[in-house]
C-alpha cells in the first residue's frame, strides 16, 4: 500500500502545499514517508483530514469574502468531516484486524 501512495504523484503535491497541512510532525512524517524512510500510511491519512479540517479546504483556505459564504463552507466541512472520521475509525479497525492475522 505505502509503495502504491508514493507512486501517486498527484496525492503528494496535494499533501505537500502549503496551506494543506500545517502541523509540523504531519510535515515530518510525509517528508519520510515519501522518502521512503518509512511505510507509515496513517501520515497520509492524518494529511488528507488535516487538509479538510484545518488547512486548504476550510472555509479560511478556500477565500470566501463573506460570512455567509464561510459559514456555508464550514457547515459543508464539518458535514465531510464527521462522516471521514467514522469512515476513518472503521478503516482503522478494519487495517488493524488484518494486521492482527
Amino acid at each position: 500500500m505505502a509503495d502504491n501512495l508514493r507512486k501517486n504523484t498527484a496525492l503528494q503535491n496535494l499533501v505537500s502545499l502549503p496551506t494543506a497541512v500545517k502541523n509540523a510532525s504531519v510535515k515530518e512524517n510525509l517528508v519520510a514517508f515519501f522518502q521512503n524512510k518509512n511505510d507509515d500510511v496513517m501520515c497520509i491519512a492524518t494529511a488528507l483530514r488535516n487538509t479538510f479540517a484545518h488547512g486548504t479546504f476550510t472555509a479560511a483556505g478556500a477565500g470566501p469574502t463573506t460570512k455567509r459564504s464561510q459559514k456555508h463552507i464550514d457547515e459543508l466541512a464539518d458535514a465531510v468531516l464527521d462522516l471521514t472520521d467514522d469512515i476513518a475509525l472503521e478503516c482503522v479497525a478494519q487495517l488493524e484486524n488484518e494486521l492482527k492475522g
